[in-house]
């Protein structure tokens, strides 16, 4: 019930059944994960990580738990552990985009910048319409003063079978950067071509 109402949108009720999943039960890490999660999804990151660290305490293992405790610390600005929790994933075979984006807004707080752009750039070469690295990457660059930032982004849009809301991502890129009328040719291109 915790999770399916965290899923409905409903964190105030998963964190409600999750407590009175831990107070029966203080040592089902499931629980303690449902409750981290519920207490994230209520923008309560510090008591989210305390619910998850204790879940990773009772199973150091849970792959899942430690997964969302990377992803919490990172928010949390705490990235050296962050990286840390990272590294005991990827022992633990768990891997994908989520932990790949953790990864690289953690090595971005630690001044990593280079590591960081790194790690964006192979996950947007497998999947190049991700607008949350893409965005992030193109955050980066500019950060580090590069002119052509969006680079990254165009590529992504300008690809042929492009879908439009990559290209509307990128035209809102633009926009969001003071480059008015480039953002109008793009969106306008887009509006053409549907």
């Amino acid at each position: 019930l915790a999770r399916t109402a965290l899923e409905a949108g409903q964190p105030e009720l998963a964190e409600r059944e999750a407590r009175t999943l831990t107070t029966g039960e203080p040592r089902d890490r499931e629980a303690w994960s449902a409750l981290g999660s519920a207490l994230y999804a209520q923008s309560r990151p510090e008591q989210a990580a305390a619910a998850l660290r204790r879940a990773v305490a009772l199973d150091p293992g849970y792959g899942i738990a430690r997964e969302n405790l990377a992803i919490v610390l990172g928010v949390l600005d705490k990235s050296e552990e962050a990286l840390a929790e990272l590294a005991e994933c990827e022992r633990l075979g768990r891997k994908g985009p989520a932990l790949e984006m953790a990864r690289a807004r953690a090595l971005m707080q630690l001044d990593r910048y280079e590591d960081s752009e790194a790690v964006l750039e192979r996950l947007l070469a497998q999947s190049p319409d991700d607008r949350d690295a893409q965005f992030l990457l193109a955050q980066l660059r500019h950060i580090r003063g590069d002119a052509d930032f969006a680079r990254s982004a165009r590529a992504a849009a300008q690809r042929p079978g492009a879908p439009p809301v990559t290209r509307a991502f990128y035209g809102d890129l633009l926009r969001r950067t003071g480059r008015f009328a480039d953002a109008e040719a793009v969106l306008r291109g887009l509006i053409a071509s549907e």
